[in-house]
């Protein structure tokens, strides 16, 4: 998870936590590793922010939330978010 930053949020925002690529090559298909380090940080199930721009940019659509249980992400829960909506 070298090349990925996680940042736990206060609870009083909209996202229990934030995932942000640090470049271009940042490999996040491994979603195991992902849950495992929210587990292990104690993150409660909420919306978990993903910050693509660095691995996106240009691209406009680098922001997403997904669902996140406690264990794991929930299938079916990724979402695209508009710039303007992230918190």
């Amino acid at each position: 998870m070298e090349d990925i930053h996680l940042k736990i949020n206060d609870k009083n925002s909209k996202y229990r936590a934030k995932i942000y690529m640090k470049n271009k090559s940042s490999d996040f298909t491994n979603f195991n590793e992902i849950e495992k380090e929210l587990k292990n940080k104690n993150i409660k199930k909420g919306l978990i922010f993903f910050d693509l721009s660095k691995r996106n940019f240009p691209e406009k659509n680098c922001f997403f939330e997904i669902y996140y249980n406690g264990e794991r992400f929930i299938d079916g829960t990724w979402k695209q978010v508009n710039q303007e909506e992230r918190i």
